[in-house]
């Protein structure tokens, strides 16, 4: 009886050894950089505001290719609540959207979320959001003719994302 429980004890491992060496951990997304820009306000300057940021799935081992997203809006149409395509890459497309936070600060430049979608090629579609606020993850200045820039600070680089399946 001993060697019995002895063999089904040993193919239990094996099949447990067998199923963690072929299932491998998700890695969290990875925004590689993001930057906004607020205009002066003043008479001829560009009333543009500015989002740019970088994204990529360390998942993916087909290729290192990373989403390059960009959002331009007017201070009267804020960016709240639409969706910008990124740039295509071979293994999905990319898309994000901005949200305003319940912050002191809540601004689509200072304090904001970004929600991205990422639909994979198969047909899998996956979701995941973090928070930047200027002072916790973002630095940068604003001049003295009005305009700010604002970064992810270098030292927090890569933001990690944890995300999600649809449908879940």
């Amino acid at each position: 009886m001993r060697s019995v429980i002895t063999f089904f004890v040993s193919q239990l491992l094996s099949v447990a050894a067998l199923s963690a060496a072929t299932t491998t951990a998700s890695q969290d997304w990875e925004v590689l950089a993001l930057s906004t820009y607020s205009p002066s306000g003043r008479p001829g300057t560009s009333p543009w505001y500015k989002l740019n940021t970088t994204i990529w799935d360390p998942n993916n081992n087909s290729n290192q290719e990373k989403a390059n997203c960009s959002a331009q809006w007017v201070y009267l149409e804020p960016p709240y609540g639409k969706w910008f395509n990124c740039s295509t890459v071979s293994y999905g497309q990319w898309k994000f959207e901005m949200t305003e936070t319940d912050g002191e600060y809540s601004s689509p430049t200072l304090d904001f979320m970004l929600h991205f979608v990422l639909e994979k090629k198969e047909g899998d579609t996956f979701d995941g959001a973090a928070r930047f606020v200027v002072g916790q993850n973002m630095g940068g200045l604003c001049s003295a003719s009005g305009f700010c820039m604002w970064d992810l600070m270098a030292d927090l680089v890569p933001w990690r994302i944890n995300y999600q399946r649809r449908g879940t």
